[in-house]
């Protein structure tokens, strides 16, 4: 059962791939980040598309990395510089948009169970998160 749920889940996988955009971004990420429900360490990071999947690959020691299904983001001002925005919550940063630099469609990461509580709880102190936008290639 297990498998045929792996074999139907790739198999839409690759009906969709035939629509998704390449993206392969190169950035440096001087802090510790939320991305695809784990914190992941600062450092160099290569994230690229596979097909619908997105992959975040640390290059050095940590070799930390992770994949996630994507949701597209459009931008109608025109075509957005490579880069990556971040959600800050006090010291929490959490990965929500990656934009290639190439045209003005990115990639919108879900919005993960832990940032729904901490918008939850400054929504009721009347704040909102700090966005950052950081440089990428």
């Amino acid at each position: 059962m297990k498998r045929l749920i792996t074999a139907a889940f790739l198999a839409a996988l690759a009906i969709v791939t035939l629509h998704a955009e390449d993206l392969q971004v190169i950035a440096t990420i001087p802090f510790d980040f939320h991305a695809c429900s784990r914190v992941m360490p600062s450092g160099k990071y290569v994230i690229q598309s596979e097909g619908s999947a997105l992959l975040l690959r640390a290059e050095g020691p940590s070799r930390a990395a992770c994949i996630t299904v994507p949701h597209a983001a459009f931008d109608p001002t025109g075509a957005q510089t490579a880069k990556l925005v971040f959600r800050r919550y006090g010291r929490d940063y959490f990965l929500r948009t990656i934009w290639g630099g190439l045209s003005n469609s990115g990639k919108e990461l879900p919005v993960e169970r832990q940032e729904k509580i901490f918008l939850a709880q400054i929504k009721r102190n009347g704040l909102t998160p700090t966005v950052l936008a950081l440089a990428a290639r």
